[in-house]
């Protein structure tokens, strides 16, 4: 009986265990062949991602490949606010390890509650990566990112410009080749903890490229002199800022483009939005007497003037139309054509382009540049304008010949100026490098020796007894105008506040640079273009034509000697 009771018990307990490993294995059969797509899906619901994949910015560099802007990693945390614990979090080390308060961390938290992703700190030090994953704080990540930064900042803000916090292009070269420098982002399917981090990757969804390099035709070193010189020349005239572009006479090519005060592209924070404007590129003004020497040129071509006749000039006094044209520097009564420009004779050069068709000279204009977009290319550039409804004979026609009744951009001056001392090769503006071909040109049928002779008188401009003499360089000739203007108002011309222009190039027989300085609002003592923008015209062609050429000279000596 007793032995009868203890089989039972062993058949039963056999039967039960039997049972139970039934279960188990069906279970487990259940789970790995009919519900395994099932379950597979739940668990990469809750553990595949698919993340961006960051992309290297394509660095920007000089014309001799210094960096100007390059990108470096960095990490960014960012919090799915359906996963996180904020009790948790608020009551970490997490705040002050990354410089943000508690209470902004949990608005942040409890706003976007209906969201997977939100930064809570971007671009930090990478050190903390580690001290943050000791937390090992749930719904929390760390994701690499790329900052942008400007190795030369002041210097050349304006021209290379700056990116945005998604590392977008937002202003300058970073703006108007975005597409180039910013590469294509990239896509991974990944697999994460519960805490966030990446535990394998999966697959490649779309390739992740880096961005393309860019090599502008600026020099590292011309544009720190250039930047220099500027920011003296602004202190010291009291102006209240000032732009300043040097040209490859032979090629278009900018070598400097530079505008003081400037700001810091690597520290954004307190930057008000006008110190982000390019002036030299995108400020019109009038240009005043800079015209002159395309006035003169026209006069010649016109036939109704040669180089050798004195024009009356009442002691440099005009009336016409109810206005009086008035010299500063002219109290004579006949001067000759040279001393029109040495001078900067309003009447005179007023009386020459009078004699001659109002349709032919704004022509003449244009084709210079004036009137049109430099081609540069950057952002925000406006065409500039040149006033075409003008009768003949009237004082509109007067002033335009003296700077007057045109508007015109620093860049589309200096443009302007190579045009004319290439005497009918008109390039357009080329802002990045060009070492196999001349940049796009046309030709206009520009007389070489009445060109020539321009250039000659432009020449004594900067010689002593000149207006320009404060630009003169030593050793070399010198080809440059003054200009200085009033300031236009919605009540006409304000004549207190003033602009003072220098433009020219150097050497004058044979051009190889050009540079054109501008001066917004100097003081009354500086006003004159010959007195605050010229010495800085000189300074920087000082630079380009005496340290500059002993620099390549040096350069070129060590290559045949060392290689």
């Amino acid at each position: 009986m007793q032995n009868n009771i203890y089989s039972f018990r062993f058949y039963f307990a056999a039967l039960v265990l039997v049972l139970m490993v039934s279960g188990l294995i069906y279970r487990l059969a259940q789970l790995t062949v009919y519900e395994r797509s099932f379950l597979q899906d739940q668990s990469n619901a809750r553990s595949m991602r698919v993340v961006d994949v960051p992309v290297s910015r394509g660095m920007v560099f000089d014309r001799n490949g210094f960096p100007l802007a390059a990108s470096t990693m960095l990490k960014s945390l960012w919090v799915d606010p359906g996963e996180v614990d904020l009790e948790e979090i608020l009551s970490s080390d997490l705040s002050e390890m990354i410089g943000v308060n508690k209470e902004l961390i949990s608005n942040k938290i409890k706003s976007n509650s209906n969201k997977e992703f939100v930064y809570l700190k971007r671009h930090m030090d990478p050190n903390i990566e580690s001290p943050i994953r000791k937390l090992s704080l749930s719904g929390i990540g760390l994701q690499k990112e790329y900052k942008r930064y400007y190795p030369d900042s002041e210097s050349v803000a304006h021209l290379v410009g700056r990116t945005n916090i998604d590392d977008k292009g937002v202003e300058g070269i970073e703006l108007a080749y975005d597409s180039w420098l910013r590469g294509d982002q990239g896509k991974e399917l990944v697999r994460k903890d519960r805490l966030g981090r990446t535990i394998s990757k999966s697959e490649t969804i779309v390739a992740a490229k880096n961005g393309n390099d860019l090599f502008l035709s600026i020099d590292k070193k011309d544009q720190a002199v250039a930047y220099d010189v500027l920011a003296k020349g602004v202190e010291e005239s009291g102006a209240k800022s000032g732009s300043l572009v040097v040209l490859d006479a032979k090629t278009g090519e900018v070598l400097a483009l530079t505008n003081y005060p400037s700001y810091n592209p690597n520290d954004t924070k307190n930057i008000k939005i006008e110190q982000l404007r390019n002036r030299a590129v995108t400020d019109l003004f009038e240009p005043g007497s800079t015209v002159k020497p395309f006035s003169m040129l026209y006069a010649l071509e016109s036939g109704k003037h040669n180089v050798d006749e004195k024009v009356y000039i009442g002691k440099g006094r005009l009336e016409l139309e109810g206005h009086v044209i008035t010299d500063v520097h002219n109290r004579e009564d006949k001067i000759s054509l040279t001393d029109i420009l040495v001078h900067s004779s309003n009447v005179g050069i007023a009386k020459l382009i009078l004699d001659t068709p109002v349709s032919e000279y704004i022509a003449r204009l244009t084709s210079f540049g004036f009137g049109e977009s430099s081609g540069s290319g950057f952002p925000g550039e406006p065409s500039g304008t040149v006033i075409d409804s003008v009768r003949q004979g009237s004082f509109d026609q007067a002033s335009l010949s003296y700077g007057y009744g045109t508007s015109i951009t620093l860049l589309q001056l200096a443009r302007a100026y190579m045009n004319l001392a290439s005497c009918g090769s008109v390039r357009n503006i080329n802002l990045l490098k060009n070492e196999t071909e001349i940049n796009s040109s046309r030709k206009e049928n520009i007389d070489s020796a009445n060109c020539k002779i321009v250039h000659g008188m432009m020449a004594k401009v900067t010689e002593p007894g000149g207006t320009g003499f404060r630009a003169a360089v030593k050793g070399f000739s010198v080809a440059g105008k003054t200009g200085t203007s009033y300031i236009a108002s919605n009540k006409g011309y304000d004549t207190d506040r003033y602009i003072s222009t220098f433009a020219g190039f150097a050497p004058a027989d044979d051009p190889r640079y050009v540079a054109a300085i501008v001066l917004w609002e100097p003081d009354k003592a500086h006003h004159f273009g010959g007195r605050s923008a010229a010495p800085i015209f000189a300074k920087i062609m000082q630079h380009m034509l005496v340290f500059k050429t002993s620099e390549s000279s040096i350069n070129s000596y060590s290559k045949r000697r060392y290689n």
